[in-house]
């Protein structure tokens, strides 16, 4: 199933699915936005405890990979305080996020730099505060490598084929299968210490069974590296492990099966994951409120306070929106259900005609103004793309921990 699609409204013939049946959330979670509606919309309310839980049941499902949490997904100083006792360490991907993660109180030997492509100046500041280990993808890494971070240990970005996921990232990442080992050996010749690979199947892979193929071939990458006197060490997964948007989706038990049994036994093989999504994903709500109802051409408009520039700007290229709100006057989704649902095009509240959330979900048909609407599964991947673009503000964090807010 592609999830990978450009959609605009003048598609008229599109047929999107009514998907609310389907749609898996943290009712725990959903359930506390009433206790919390009197809050200036649009917020968000995000529970650490469902991040640290994420984490242990990871563990418990894939005990033999060391856990790096990808801090892109979604961070903040709470989050980050949150999930420091429960992971070996953090992928960071810009210098940003390297003088974030040791302002929070991260040892740089906790952090891979897993960005493959990152400037001059960014791998020199990153190695000066104390970074040691670099992703490249390509001899002009390399030689930057080379002279900003030397003796630095360095993996190799390497291009796998695109597997059915939210978003493919083959194209711009990743140097191909037939280059990796010269690369690892001009790596050791420059001075750098080549530790192994690293590779990405593609963020939320739903097809949970290609995770064997992929690291079967990065063991064969890793057998042929050491026959040329490279002693590589380390399989990085990278992420895409999945969240459960939707009840078709694959859970970490599924997923774990095909990883578990493609890893190598001797023991001198380090294997790494670096999920986000399903780390986070699960641990959030946005609660907008509707500001206007319109019935245009035949087509029902629904307005909120947040839209595609301050929440959901990742979900512009998914063929389906994975975050199907839930009202809050009809309490939970299989109470709704008993209403009379109807489709609407979601928009945002920017002066934007680009800033339509979503052609079709399905809500009640009474909605009225001033309505809150809850959306779950909301983690990752949406704040954290967010901009005040227009004046509108990207909602605010409220964090939870232990059933009470922060």
């Amino acid at each position: 199933m592609t999830m990978h699609k450009t959609l605009s409204v003048s598609e008229k013939s599109l047929s999107v699915p009514a998907v609310v049946h389907q749609v898996t959330f943290n009712k725990g979670l959903v359930s506390m936005v009433a206790d919390y509606k009197h809050l200036a919309t649009p917020f968000m309310l995000t529970d650490l405890d469902v991040i640290r839980r994420n984490c242990r049941d990871f563990r418990a499902s894939l005990p033999n990979l060391k856990l790096y949490y990808a801090v892109k997904a979604f961070y903040s100083p709470e989050i980050i305080q949150a999930l420091s006792p429960e992971v070996d360490g953090f992928d960071v991907a810009s210098l940003k996020e390297v003088k974030d993660m040791l302002s929070f109180g991260i040892k740089p030997s906790r952090l891979n730099f897993s960005n493959p492509v990152k400037s001059s100046d960014s791998i020199k500041k990153a190695y000066r505060l104390g970074v040691k280990k670099f992703a490249f993808q390509s001899l002009s890494e390399l030689g930057k490598l080379q002279m900003h971070a030397p003796g630095a240990s360095v993996y190799a970005r390497v291009k796998i084929k695109d597997l059915p996921s939210f978003v493919p990232l083959s194209e711009k990442f990743g140097c191909n299968l037939d280059e990796v080992v010269d690369l690892l050996l001009y790596a050791k010749q420059v001075g750098l210490k080549p530790i192994g690979l690293t590779f990405h199947v593609g963020s939320q892979l739903l097809d949970h069974t290609a995770w064997e193929d992929s690291i079967n071939l990065a063991n064969l990458v890793i057998k042929e590296a050491r026959s040329k006197g490279i002693n590589a060490t380390e399989v990085n997964v990278g992420g895409g492990f999945p969240t459960r948007y939707f009840q078709g989706d694959p859970d970490i038990k599924m997923v774990s099966e095909y990883v578990n049994r493609s890893l190598n036994r001797s023991g001198d093989i380090t294997y790494v994951a670096e999920p986000g999504r399903y780390i986070v994903a699960d641990s959030s709500v946005i609660v907008s409120k509707v500001i206007g109802v319109e019935r245009r051409n035949g087509t029902n408009w629904l307005f909120i306070d947040t839209g595609l520039f301050q929440s959901f700007l990742g979900t512009m290229h998914y063929e389906t929106f994975p975050y199907q709100p839930i009202s809050l006057s009809h309490q939970r989704l299989d109470q709704g259900m008993k209403t009379n649902m109807i489709p609407y095009v979601l928009t945002g509240p920017t002066c934007d005609s680009q800033d339509i959330i979503s052609l079709k979900v399905f809500l009640p048909s009474d909605l009225a103004l001033d309505d809150l609407l809850i959306f779950p599964n909301t983690g990752a991947y949406t704040v954290v793309y967010g901009s005040n673009f227009n004046g509108f503000s990207v909602p605010k964090n409220y964090f939870i921990k232990d059933g009470k807010r922060l």
